[in-house]
């Protein structure tokens, strides 16, 4: 059976493609358009699914979106006639648009296939799956747990903000919802909001500048935001919310000025009392995520956690979780975000369906596209460019980045999820500090407090991280072992702690031979990783992104499979230690 899973009618658009119960691609769209956390319909995503799959799209059987309409229509009624004074066209705008999608999303899924030059064959279902349970299946049906608790937490999802369910034999069952206003995806976007970061998709930013700051508003967070059941409450009097805007941004007013300050302006410089917000806010997060998780330890009696959803990106959160909740093992899906629901879709409707009898585990994130050599060769000879072919680029990388050389590394299939993980990534020596101002000022174009990740092979992973589990994704921070920051301070934060990526040999076999021979070169098994692209744009994702961005930025040599170029070598690099 061929079905095809899609993120749509959210942002971060996307497209799985699961075949006889085997995953055989995944891809946001966002990579292709190059607008970033892109919502339109998928069409250059699933293009690439199917082309992927040897397939055309009326050998697709069924097609998932991650919509359920009407659900939780008994709390959404409450929460409109609670508010109603506040918040008087939720109700009406709510039932026009449950009612447009329960009449028409079938049908506008077949429509936007055919603008799309996708025709869907007549016998071709179209399911529209709870969004939070499509969060929940791309994390248990992709873990390598036969049986675990499962928490699903966004921004929000048709209504539902939070999900809490069990897996067990290839099995979800849902225990119970949270809903609006008592959201903490929306509640941790509002305060980003209000340190004048970006209105979405600016969180990481706040989870950087927490470490700088002071928790001096930490009472007032733990007043503001308590766990009652296992489930968040946020105090309405102080954090009041309209359910109807699209944007928290839009939809909320913080109305406790009085103790944490006004709004910060985008341009205005940082200053103590907004690193003391990060630092409250995420140190609350960290506290209130270890008590619902817990609470579901106890609900549950599982030894293993499942997270997803867009709160489950907060690294330092999760590793609090994995510290303090009681589970013994904790699996975070990586593509946790929107884009996720497209892999979790079609595993739950080939779970369904009975296609899933060997267990999928997702060990890697390179299910997006590749690109032939020869490809490669004629792109760089169609713009002209000198390079050479190299039989090593794992070892010619590792000696162009023990000389202090900052690359752009792009092999293999690209990542699916918000993060490089050595297929489409920037590399750097990580023994020296400035190395870590260079790349935020000369690469990235963006703010000097951004921390930047270690790679390190799965063999080294204990020498040099403690505190959080040895995981492929980046999505658990860490301590970084005191004897061993010293060796590595372009990617240890200021608090001691890093985001580190475990390299398997058998997962990851070039990269892991170029961390090797990094290694080899200067004693340190590690190199700093941070995702190919700049500032406001999304990770490359064809050799002519990765040409693009290695000629508008710092970087010192690009290599694209086996064609090496390297930059005028008087250019500005990285110091070496």
């Amino acid at each position: 059976m061929n079905i095809l899973g899609l993120s749509w009618l959210s942002h971060d658009a996307s497209a799985a493609l699961v075949v006889g119960g085997r995953p055989i691609a995944m891809a946001e769209e966002e990579r292709f358009s190059r607008r970033k956390h892109d919502a339109s319909f998928p069409r250059h995503a699933i293009a690439f699914a199917l082309a992927q799959g040897g397939l055309v799209s009326a050998d697709v059987d069924i097609v998932t979106v991650p919509y359920a309409p009407f659900l939780a229509l008994t709390s959404r009624l409450e929460y409109a006639l609670a508010n109603f004074g506040r918040d008087p066209a939720f109700l009406l705008r709510s039932l026009r648009s449950e009612w447009a999608h329960w009449r028409g999303l079938k049908a506008a899924v077949r429509v936007q296939f055919e603008h799309a030059g996708f025709p869907l064959s007549p016998k071709c279902r179209v399911f529209g799956l709870e969004h939070h349970l499509c969060h929940a299946a791309s994390a248990y049906l992709a873990s390598p747990f036969e049986r675990a608790a499962i928490l699903s937490w966004d921004g929000r999802g048709e209504w539902p903000s939070l999900l809490r369910a069990t897996g067990e034999g290839g099995r979800i069952e849902i225990i119970d919802r949270s809903f609006p206003p008592h959201s903490l995806g929306q509640f941790y976007e509002s305060f980003t909001r209000h340190l004048g970061f970006g209105d979405f998709g600016d969180e990481y930013k706040v989870m950087g500048l927490a470490p700088y700051g002071s928790p001096d508003f930490a009472e007032a967070f733990r007043t503001l935001v308590r766990v009652v059941d296992g489930h968040p409450r946020i105090d309405p009097a102080r954090w009041r919310y309209r359910a109807h805007r699209r944007n928290a941004g839009d939809g909320y007013r913080i109305a406790m000025e009085a103790v944490i300050g006004g709004p910060r302006r985008a341009d205005e410089p940082l200053a103590d009392r907004h690193r003391a917000i990060a630092a409250s806010l995420q140190s609350r997060m960290n506290e209130v995520g270890v008590e619902i998780a817990s609470a579901l330890r106890r609900r549950t009696g599982m030894n293993d956690l499942c997270l997803t959803g867009g709160v489950a990106q907060n690294i330092v959160m999760n590793r609090h979780i994995f510290r303090e909740a009681g589970f013994e093992r904790v699996f975070v899906q990586p593509a946790s975000h929107d884009g996720g629901l497209s892999l979790g879709g079609a595993l739950l409707a080939a779970s369904r369906a009975g296609e899933l009898k060997d267990r999928f585990v997702m060990r890697s994130a390179a299910w997006g596209p590749s690109f032939d050599p020869s490809a490669i060769e004629r792109e760089l000879e169609a713009c002209g460019l000198t390079y050479r072919k190299t039989g090593d680029p794992a070892g010619e990388a590792a000696a162009l980045l023990a000389s202090g050389r900052v690359i752009g590394w792009f092999q293999g299939r690209a990542e699916f999820g918000p993060r490089a993980l050595g297929q489409r990534s920037i590399l750097a020596d990580p023994r020296h500090a400035g190395t870590r101002d260079l790349v935020n000022a000369k690469i990235k174009f963006r703010e000097e407090f951004r921390p930047f990740a270690p790679a390190v092979l799965a063999s080294r992973f204990d020498d040099y991280f403690a505190g959080a589990p040895a995981n492929p994704f980046m999505t658990f921070a860490a301590d970084a072992r005191r004897e061993k920051a010293g060796a590595m301070p372009a990617v240890v934060h200021v608090d001691g702690t890093a985001r580190p990526q475990s390299v398997d040999p058998s997962h990851q076999p070039l990269f892991a031979r170029l961390i090797g021979d990094f290694g080899d070169r200067t004693g340190v098994p590690v190199v700093l990783n941070t995702s190919f692209n700049v500032k406001g744009e999304p990770i490359v994702n064809s050799p002519t992104d990765a040409i693009r961005c290695f000629y508008s930025t710092g970087l010192d040599a690009l290599i694209l499979e086996d064609c090496l170029l390297v930059k005028n070598d008087d250019a500005p690099h990285a110091p070496s230690p």
